[in-house]
């Protein structure tokens, strides 16, 4: 049971020993009572169905898991059975005659006088359940071993590292607690005293109303730290199912905006800047999408960037947005980056964590319509496309009311079907209370789908050129050495003017030809030689990139061509110290191999960067930057291509290498090199690195892993592994990764070799990942339910059971699986009912028999035999799976 619904338990039985209280105290009232008290009588009976109602919902809530809680409810269920028992014995039975009605007072005012005893042992029994009560819960909200304390703080934490400013503070709910439970010890102690044996016996009601008052009052605040807790933790849960490292690297990494430029946008006063009016005029209407387009190089990314984050945007969205709550979320598609950060997971996901960050109080809203995806607490990282848009929808028709506006930068650079994308931006753009500005280069199908009206599109490399000439005086402004040149001859200033005419709206290029310049102060090139720098550079952003790559030193070329393949099947940024790695592999294939399990300390780090920052300036002339990153370890640093048209060209330049080496293998040297970072920075980024190998390990055909050496690799990472073991901080394994990822050979050939129990043994340790969605989709889970029950690991089913449960939690509360992931999961389905799974098996919305009546459809996969167990459930007994083909990988 999760930590916030003990503490709900632990306030109901306070409310328990509130109602236990007023019944003693309605007792001791009847009983020194002379009269015929009827009222009384009415009233004890009111409490105890009361206490007794409370008793059983404490009793139901409780279980094995809650702790020394569940001895206390079951105090708590004896004292009601007792006081239920007393109650009948201090009320008068319902007659008409006044002759017996006076018989039944003497033999009421006989049976009150017997029971006397018993009230005051069920008074004693009170303060000490009420002590227990109090020391329990001090303990949970106080000690620092506690789960709700380490739950607290675990969702502090998380709101900082997010960025979420919650109106629900739970620290301070949790020390407004801590000082009624005080004022409460104080009380109880004093009631303690105040019966003890050698005082007079009976409650001092006066004091028994102060009590009550207090424990209605931590009741309450217990209650709230329960619902509280809870919605902070369902939050806590959505934003770490949503967050991805890499989220906000790529809009970090473009360059800011050169001061004063692409000011027209949001200035519509500047009579030459008229086009500049479009964006602000629709950022007040109610149109939808608003597409900013330009040639590549030409600035769109900077300008989306300088748009997100300037004030003046949300200030003339007032307009649109009015009396509602404004929400502002921004994502930037990388084509070089990792998969979220070119796809439309990575898309909507981010959104959607802008979204929650913003307005948390939509948690909840999304937490149902994420409820029929399967719970987050069993798959923080599995979004899938669909889950995501139900999410969107749930939103924009929730009672709060908001207005969401997104910035989408890049369309061009996602990886995938561009129909499939434009589907997407089209529905998000449906929703009610949701505007857009997306950004692309120039092609047809964006033509198609934003183009039609002129006043919702700019066309940025016509608005720049301001910008430009700007950008241009500065930059040589700003060097010394050019305005020493420039003091004898003016004409060196007239420079700007000659590169902003050829320019052509491309911003890239025109950091280029300044780059070049300044190269040229440096070295005092006279006028003309400037002039004729900036003649000479191609106009063509491929012809200077043939010229760099002609540049480079013949001793270089070949091992820069082969770095080249090496960078594009990586498909995303690698750290600098890999590229390190992968230099030295390129010229001797064995180096990590041979290389030593050796913590490198910081200074070598320090070194190697250097070193291999000169190497990679001197082999792409600035065609590769190195980045900073805040969410790495202190090596990472990122090694990215200047812009896109690099990566293109290099793609093109290097699809092909003559003589390329026949041993060669892009992700075999990834893979070894991910090797030689991890003998080196085990203590630094272990799981970062064991996912690199995963990653490229996976794309290597099988045939070919022994070739490679890959074999060798594995044996050296599951040596670690053993030494790891002992230290209790880590918790990577090459098992658990490759399940994840769904590397079938790998996981075949680990359970093939493995004695069945030991098989057994490390696969209920990564349990979880057994039924991964890669693992699902790729037959691996199929493949090791089918292995495990062909061979006798376990006397019992006990283990296969477990195996069941855990899958039809993960995966059976999906509504929308389709293709290969539904046809897999129903055949795994098929599997584990024959195996003996019962129908009655929870899943997140039911049971296994609520699934295949409410999903399973005749047509559908597996159809037919799913819906035969609930026509003859008997027939389908218990059965040994026939042994299957082990050795072949799926």
């Amino acid at each position: 049971m999760d930590p916030f619904s003990i503490v709900g338990i632990a306030s109901n039985i306070l409310s328990f020993v509130d109602f236990g209280w007023k019944l003693v105290t309605e007792a001791r009232a009847i009983y020194q009572s002379a009269s015929d008290v009827t009222s009384g009588d009415k009233t004890i009976e009111t409490i105890a169905n009361d206490a007794q109602r409370l008793c059983a919902a404490i009793v139901a809530r409780s279980t094995v898991d809650t702790g020394e809680l569940q001895e206390l409810a079951k105090e708590c269920q004896r004292v009601a059975d007792e006081l239920l028992a007393i109650v009948p014995k201090l009320t008068l039975p319902k007659r008409t005659s006044k002759s017996l009605r006076r018989c039944d007072s003497f033999l009421l005012a006989l049976r009150r006088s017997l029971k006397k005893d018993d009230i005051d042992a069920i008074s004693q029994r009170l303060q000490k359940l009420q002590l227990q009560l109090i020391t329990r819960i001090q303990w949970m909200l106080l000690s620092d071993s506690s789960e709700i304390v380490t739950s607290i703080k675990n969702i502090e934490e998380c709101n900082q590292r997010m960025g979420v400013e919650s109106e629900v503070q739970l620290i301070e709910i949790r020390a407004g607690i801590i000082e009624r439970l005080g004022h409460l010890q104080t009380d109880a102690t004093g009631r303690l005293i105040a019966s003890s044996p050698d005082k007079p016996k009976g409650i001092d009601i006066p004091y028994s109303r102060q009590t009550s008052v207090l424990m209605r009052e931590l009741s309450a605040g217990m209650s709230d730290l329960e619902s509280s807790g809870h919605e902070a933790n369902t939050l806590s849960l959505l934003l770490q199912s949503l967050h991805f490292d890499v989220m906000r690297s790529r809009h970090d990494g473009i360059g800011e905006a050169h001061a004063d430029t692409f000011r027209w946008i949001l200035e519509p006063d500047l009579k030459d800047r008229s086009q500049g009016t479009k964006f602000t005029r629709w950022l007040r209407s109610d149109r939808s999408l608003f597409w900013v387009r330009g040639k590549p190089g030409s600035g769109k990314s900077t300008l989306m960037k300088y748009l997100a984050r300037n004030p003046g945007v949300p200030e003339y969205l007032n307009a649109w947005s009015g009396d509602s709550r404004l929400i502002i979320g921004r994502y930037f598609f990388w084509n070089s980056g990792t998969t979220l950060q070119n796809s439309q997971e990575g898309l909507l996901r981010s959104l959607l964590f802008d979204i929650l960050r913003a307005c948390p109080e939509l948690a909840n809203t999304v937490e149902q319509t994420r409820r029929k995806h399967g719970p987050p607490m069993y798959s923080l990282d599995d979004w899938s496309r669909q889950a995501l848009l139900e999410a969107f929808e749930a939103l924009t028709q929730t009672h709060i009311p908001i207005k969401i506006f997104f910035f989408i930068d890049g369309l061009d650079e996602y990886k995938g079907d561009i129909v499939e994308l434009l589907k997407t931006i089209q529905h998000l753009r449906s929703l009610n209370n949701v505007k857009l500005c997306v950004s692309s280069r120039p092609w047809i199908e964006f033509v198609d789908a934003f183009g039609d009206d002129e006043n919702l599109v700019i066309k940025l490399e016509d608005l720049t050129r301001l910008d430009i000439l700007r950008y241009v005086v500065d930059s040589l402004e700003s060097n010394q050495r050019f305005q020493e040149l420039a003091r004898d001859q003016t004409a060196y200033n007239k420079l700007a003017d000659k590169v902003v005419s050829r320019a052509q709206g491309v911003f890239l290029w025109v950091k280029l030809v300044v780059r070049s310049l300044l190269q040229g102060a440096t070295y005092a090139d006279s006028l003309a030689d400037m002039r004729r720098r900036v003649e000479e550079f191609p106009d063509d952003l491929e012809a200077y990139f043939e010229a760099i790559v002609a540049d480079i030193p013949p001793r270089y070329r070949r091992k820069t061509a082969l770095t080249v393949h090496v960078i594009l099947a990586a498909d995303h940024p690698l750290p600098l110290i890999m590229h390190y790695f992968i230099d030295e592999l390129l010229s001797d294939h064995d180096f990590a191999i041979r290389a030593e399990v050796k913590p490198m300390i910081e200074a070598d780090f320090r070194a190697i960067i250097d070193r291999m920052m000169a190497r990679l300036d001197g082999r792409f002339k600035g065609l590769l930057e190195v980045g900073e990153s805040d969410y790495r370890p202190f090596s990472y640093h990122p090694v990215n291509f200047i812009h896109r048209t690099v990566k293109d060209f290099f793609q093109n330049k290097f699809a092909t290498i003559d003589g390329l080496p026949e041993m060669f293998n892009p992700y075999s040297v990834l893979c070894h090199a991910a090797l030689a970072l991890l003998k080196c920075s085990v203590d630094i980024f272990p799981g970062y690195t064991m996912g690199v190998f995963v990653e490229y390990a996976r794309q290597i055909e099988e045939e070919s892993i022994e070739l490679t050496k890959l074999d060798q690799a594995i044996l050296q990472i599951e040596e670690m592994e053993i030494s790891w073991s002992e230290l209790s901080n880590h918790k990577y394994s090459l098992l658990a990764d490759s399940l994840w990822q769904g590397w079938a050979w790998y996981v075949k050939q680990k359970a093939m070799k493995s004695d069945p129990l030991q098989v057994h043994q490390i696969l209920r340790k990564e349990i979880n990942m057994v039924f991964s969605r890669n693992a699902v989709e790729n037959g691996i889970s199929l493949w090791l339910v089918k292995y495990l029950s062909s061979h006798d690991t376990i006397g019992n089913r006990d283990w296969i059971h477990e195996l069941g449960e855990a899958f039809a939690i993960r995966h059976l509360g999906v509504v929308h699986h389709s293709g290969n992931l539904l046809r897999e999961s129903h055949e795994i389905l098929c599997v584990f009912l024959d195996l003996g799974l019962p129908l009655t098996t929870p899943i997140a919305d039911g049971t296994l028999r609520d699934y295949i009546e409410r999903e399973v459809r005749p047509d559908g996969p597996y159809g037919p035999a799913l819906l035969r167990y609930l026509e003859e459930p008997s027939s389908h007994s218990p059965q040994t799976l026939e042994t299957v083909d082990v050795i072949s990988a799926r």
